[in-house]
C-alpha cells in the first residue's frame, strides 16, 4: 500500500496527493531561478515603444530557464 504524499507546492496545489513524478526539491531550486530568467527576458522584451512583446518575453524566458537549469545542474 502506498501512503500518501502531500506538499505546498503550487504545481500541486489543487490536488489531494501528490504525483509520483513530483519532486519537491526540484521545484524549489527550479523557482529560485525565476527571477533572474524574468528579469532579463522583460529587458529584453521591450519594444521601441517600450512596450512588453510578450511572444519575444515568453519565448526568451524559456530559453533562459533552460540555460538556468542546465547552468545549474538542475537538468
Amino acid at each position: 500500500m502506498m501512503v500518501p504524499r502531500y506538499c505546498s507546492c503550487l504545481e500541486v496545489a489543487f490536488q489531494q496527493e501528490v504525483p509520483v513524478w513530483h519532486n519537491c526539491e526540484y521545484i524549489a531550486e527550479r523557482n529560485k531561478l525565476i527571477p533572474n530568467a524574468e528579469a532579463e527576458a522583460k529587458a529584453m522584451s521591450k519594444t521601441e515603444a517600450g512596450k512588453l512583446d510578450q511572444n519575444r518575453f515568453t519565448y526568451l524566458f524559456s530559453t533562459f530557464m533552460d540555460r538556468a537549469a542546465i547552468e545549474n545542474g538542475l537538468v
